[in-house]
């Protein structure tokens, strides 16, 4: 079954919403008194409580049908869950809150949600599955129709959960505030605010766009998502945050979150900001740069250039991650490797890697990876704070990042990020492309098969110059709404 847990931060930023949840709340309190489920009447805070809450499941359950019309939220129904993880949920999701709000959203009574399948817990397994729902036709028309929203009003509330401490077995471990975790929330408070003034999008046709989210999520057929870094396209999640990893600071602390991460490279050109063509830079070959630079040597010019064809480079790439992020000898060979094609196993890429790379071989098996990852998500941090500073759009992918063509800062910015955290410089790669090489793209693109007849090109001139109908309507119609929103036309 195609589902993903429930996210209760959405938010949307709309008075005609608000008082849309409003009224829907009042007709939940009239089913209540007829059926005799509450005899006080609510006060004045946990009322607000209830519509803050149905606000942000409706919201999601919309967004998950935006998604697609078959995919479910997992939500738990043990009031057990509700106390342990509190640290964790805002302050409006109790147990007894959630359980009136599916009852009355509900088939039966207000119609706007159904339960797919009931969850389950097996003692003998020690594992179960949650309560999974998934929203109506109803939901959709009445949230675009009566309610007024729109895409672009949705967005993850600000600064929840946006430093993440996970222990060894990747569970939630709860930390004390110190002043350094202090300033990671300030900082991505200052990155996010930035972000969430910027419309981050996909140039592509309704077809093209509706193909990839299907790639997307055949790609995560039967592994379900059970962290929001997997999640297919969600277009309202356009804020960042970190995950530092093993139980301390000093691993991990990638920037996560944002739906543009998880779009693949070859689609990436095709990313724009606020209507406008974007460029990508990322840093050459920045994990090893660094382990070069801890021993005082001389950075090779490309240390993934050992001697292969070129078009098996991302093999390297990948091998030497794997080696680095690798705790033992014991390394599985991807499903995907061709060794045939490479012309050597995967564990004799594995030891070719090694050998080229003698300078740097102590790190490989010792986990150094998530170490390596710190080093490298405090300087995409430097990266993106001078851009949030001057109120100007960054969004990183790791050790990439999008923005709009006329930065041409960028790349000097991130050369004197990695100089001023290493001590050494390091090269940075462009990626841009021409229209006529995008064109060129597209229509490899479609003949891949990943775009259907609806969505190439028309011949007929009124129709593409018409962005309301042509096979870019959707793009167009989101852009139009944003700009709408932010010029206060629409959502107030």
């Amino acid at each position: 079954m195609l589902s993903r847990p429930f996210d209760p931060w959405k938010v949307a930023h709309s008075k005609k919403l608000s008082k849309f949840i409003d009224t829907l709340v009042s007709k939940i309190e009239v089913l209540e008194s007829k059926d005799g489920s509450r005899a006080n009447k609510r006060g004045k805070r946990k009322r607000a409580d209830l519509c803050n809450l149905v606000q942000s499941l409706l919201i999601d359950l919309y967004v998950a049908r935006l998604t697609s019309t078959r995919l479910c939220l997992g939500v738990n129904l043990n009031a057990n869950w509700y106390t342990t993880n509190r640290e964790w949920l805002p302050r409006t999701l109790t147990y007894n809150a959630f359980v009136t709000a599916l009852k009355y959203l509900g088939g039966s009574h207000l119609g706007y949600l159904i339960e797919v399948a009931p969850g389950y817990y097996s003692q003998a397994k020690g594992s179960g599955e949650n309560t999974k729902i998934r929203g109506t036709p109803k939901l959709a028309q009445s949230l675009e129709q009566d309610a007024g929203l729109r895409l672009c009003f949705i967005a993850t509330a600000g600064e929840h959960n946006v430093v993440r401490l996970r222990d060894k077995d990747k569970q939630p471990k709860p930390f004390k505030e110190t002043v350094q975790t202090k300033r990671f929330k300030s900082n991505l408070a200052k990155i996010n605010r930035t972000l969430i003034r910027h419309w981050v999008d996909l140039d592509l046709t309704e077809s093209q766009f509706r193909n990839l989210q299907a790639r997307l999520i055949r790609g995560r057929r039967g592994k379900g998502w059970h962290d929001d870094a997997d999640l297919p396209m969600d277009l309202s999640r356009r804020t960042l945050y970190r995950v530092f990893n093993q139980g301390h600071f000093s691993e991990g602390g990638r920037f996560y979150g944002g739906w543009w991460q998880g779009v693949p490279s070859e689609l990436r050109p095709y990313l724009t900001i606020n209507g406008k063509e974007t460029v990508e830079q990322d840093y050459s070959a920045i994990q090893p740069a660094i382990l070069y630079a801890e021993a005082k040597l001389p950075f090779p010019e490309d240390p993934y250039d050992i001697g292969l064809d070129p078009r098996h480079r991302p093999w390297v790439k990948r091998a030497f991650n794997t080696l680095v992020n690798a705790e033992n000898n014991h390394i599985r060979t991807p499903t995907d490797y061709d060794a045939a094609t490479v012309g050597m196993s995967y564990s004799e890429l594995l030891k070719k890697v090694s050998s080229s790379l003698p300078e740097i071989a102590h790190a490989f098996g010792s986990g150094a990876g998530r170490r390596l990852q710190r080093i490298d998500s405090d300087i995409a941090e430097k990266v993106l704070l001078h851009f949030a500073s001057k109120d100007i759009p960054c969004f990183p992918i790791h050790d990439s990042f999008v923005m709009h063509y006329g930065y041409s800062e960028l790349e000097d910015v991130m050369k004197q990020a990695f100089e001023d955290t290493i001590g050494q410089p390091i090269n940075v790669k462009l990626t841009e492309l021409s229209l006529l090489q995008k064109m060129d793209m597209r229509a490899e693109y479609e003949k891949t098969g990943c775009s259907s007849k609806d969505g190439t090109l028309s011949n007929d001139f009124d129709t593409i110059m018409d962005g309301s109908r042509g096979p870019y309507a959707s793009y167009n119609r989101r852009l139009d709404e944003w700009f709408a929103f932010k010029r206060g036309r629409i959502g107030t």
